[in-house]
């Protein structure tokens, strides 16, 4: 037997591999841009300039919130108190802001807010080795409820009109929150993608025990990466509140299951170690896209819901798939 005919077994194994990597790491976003493309052929102005804008400046706040869950996920935790976390943060910073016509005070609280919540998440995991799913969503039903205790249930309006019309202002075309979002966006690549810090968050997502092994305090690190999703969620307060004009106890229901979809639809994995934050831009770009092209065609909410759903478990799928096959 010849050389090349030995070798061929191998090159066609290698394409294939090769064919099958491709195809795991881009068929969702064929998919989900096949979605828009038919989106797009039932309404002329869908991909107007004008429609994208006003489209991402509604979904800001969700981009800030997602790359903290982004975050988290890298580092092998996992986060989903963040609806809950960031009603109760709009009704803290509502109340300041109402209270003392204080704009920088009530943002803040709601930034500071957020940190605490998230260091207190971090260290409740952590140091009594709670499972992150459940002590989160507890963590997110207990802010909440306290939330809808203070208020009763009411909405906080009458804020400061200068903290509203900011959201509604535009810097060289572009919506005010969307700036914002960039500018968190482009922070928390830095320090993700570039830092020292970041790939500690890598490590430990990967493998805790090599990581600890190699010198890193991943009890730190674990910490840490709650405590910045916390200060995440408390700008994406700021954001949210500021958009709607308003502060409510039932903000944000359904946001952690949104943020996981986003960061999912990126190419975090579920599992920790891996995920790219322009993913997260990515996906959180498709997803808002898509949720505008179903209210655009009349779609019922409940549809949308099913349908956030359906993304979540397909690219959960994928992701299984990738790792079982290190792809």
């Amino acid at each position: 037997m010849s050389s090349k005919e030995r070798e061929s077994p191998l090159v066609k194994k290698s394409v294939s591999l090769a064919a099958e990597k491709f195809l795991l790491n881009y068929i969702l976003y064929a998919v989900l841009a096949g979605i828009i493309v038919c989106f797009a052929c039932l309404n002329s102005n869908f991909l107007t300039v004008n429609n994208i804008l006003n489209n991402f400046d509604k979904y800001a706040y969700l981009l800030v919130c997602a790359c903290g869950t982004t975050i988290v996920l890298c580092g092998g935790g996992f986060d989903l108190s963040t609806g809950g976390v960031l009603a109760a943060l709009t009704v803290l910073g509502g109340e300041i802001m109402v209270n003392t016509r204080s704009i920088s005070l009530g943002i803040a609280a709601m930034i500071l807010g957020g940190l605490l919540i998230g260091l207190i998440n971090g260290i409740l995991i952590v140091k009594f080795n709670l499972v992150p799913f459940l002590e989160t969503i507890a963590m997110g039903y207990v802010v909440r409820g306290l939330a809808q205790y203070y208020t009763q249930s009411l909405t906080i309006s009458g804020l400061p009109s200068a903290f509203v019309d900011f959201a509604w202002n535009r810097f060289l075309g572009i919506p005010a929150l969307i700036c914002v979002g960039i500018v968190v966006f482009a922070l928390m690549v830095y320090v993700l993608h570039h830092t020292g810090y970041g790939r500690k968050i890598f490590a430990v997502g990967g493998n805790r025990k090599a990581s600890y092994i190699t010198g890193i305090n991943d009890k730190q690190i674990s910490v840490s990466i709650y405590a910045v999703n916390g200060l995440l969620i408390g700008i994406g307060a700021a954001m949210a509140m500021a958009k709607s004009s308003v502060a409510r106890a039932t903000t944000g229901t359904s946001l952690q299951m949104y943020c996981t979809a986003v960061a999912v639809i990126g190419g975090t994995s579920l599992k920790g170690g891996h995920g790219n934050l322009f993913g997260t831009l990515l996906g959180v770009a498709i997803y808002s896209l898509i949720i505008s092209g179903l209210n655009a065609v009349g779609v019922d909410a409940f549809w949308q819901e099913i349908m956030t759903g359906a993304i979540i478990i397909f690219a959960a799928m994928i992701d299984s798939y990738k790792t079982r096959n290190n792809a």
